[in-house]
């Protein structure tokens, strides 16, 4: 790990956050023994501070003596990351203005009960609240009169062979629970379940069918891997001519690192990304009150 750096090198409107923050003042530069004792929790709380912000304020610490080993100092940092809500600053992405949903679907991709269940290995981080956000838009999408699609990933037969054969050592089988939609009430929403085995939902050629059949130019997704399938489709759709949005705090991933890393190149290449909240605003007043976010 770099060695922590002095608060004195901290850019001007890093120590004017912290200060402001935390209410501490102790001289230029200078952190007060009432922040070193502050409770690593309570910093995680701070929901308005960047998560850069506070791992940097975490090595802080570690030089004033209140972290004094640097194991504690990573697992710190590891807490504050997870603690902390999704950043909406994407460095490389070409459009941020809201888009017409008028022509559009939510497409929920793979909300299966391998990567929704706690109890399996493969459940990806922050199920349960990802989870409640992709009820809230297939309510909100209901309730504005769009359509509601789903995909649901499994294989007949483990595949063998190069490709995807040689890539994975388990598979989510035809007739196993992992394969289950786990929607929950939501399912009943889903006007359509499209079936898939490909990391792309649009390979079999029915989702586009169903796109063009309806007259829809927009595709709004969310669901299950971010950086997996969900990466996949969103690239495929803006190659076969469609708007791309991608909600961000609807969507997950295994891990963290790779969900972000697949928004960053998203939002360069292809897509918009969104919260669950800015599309319930650019849905309208029909998808006020969908439920929670």
């Amino acid at each position: 790990m770099a060695a922590a750096r002095s608060p004195r090198s901290w850019p001007d409107a890093v120590l004017e956050t912290t200060r402001a923050q935390l209410g501490l003042w102790r001289g230029p530069g200078l952190a007060s023994r009432r922040a070193t004792r502050l409770d690593l929790r309570r910093m995680a709380a701070l929901d308005r501070w960047p998560a850069s912000v506070l791992i940097e304020y975490a090595s802080l610490l570690v030089c004033s003596g209140a972290v004094h080993d640097q194991g504690r100092l990573v697992a710190t940092q590891f807490r504050v990351n997870r603690a902390m809500p999704r950043e909406r600053h994407l460095a490389h992405a070409r459009h941020r203005d809201p888009i017409d949903l008028g022509q559009s679907a939510l497409l929920v991709i793979d909300c299966q009960r391998a990567f929704v269940s706690a109890a399996e290995r493969t459940c990806v981080v922050e199920a349960e609240p990802t989870l409640r956000r992709i009820n809230t838009l297939c309510r909100a999408f209901h309730d504005a009169g769009r359509p509601v699609l789903a995909t649901r990933h499994a294989h007949v037969d483990v595949p063998t062979g190069p490709g995807m054969g040689s890539w994975w050592s388990s598979f989510l089988l035809e007739g196993s629970s992992q394969a289950e939609l786990g929607l929950g009430a939501a399912l009943g929403l889903v006007d359509q379940v499209l079936a898939k085995h490909t990391y792309s939902a649009f390979r079999s050629g029915v989702l586009e069918r169903t796109l063009r059949s309806r007259g829809l130019n927009t595709l709004v997704l969310a669901g299950f891997q971010t950086h997996i399938c969900v990466d996949t489709t969103a690239r495929d759709a803006f190659q076969s001519g469609h708007n791309v949005v991608v909600v961000e705090d609807a969507c997950s991933a295994r891990e963290r690192a790779l969900h972000d890393a697949a928004l960053q190149c998203l939002s360069s290449a292809c897509a918009r990304i969104a919260t669950t909240r800015d599309i319930l605003r650019w849905l309208g007043p029909s998808a006020a009150h969908a439920g929670p976010v």
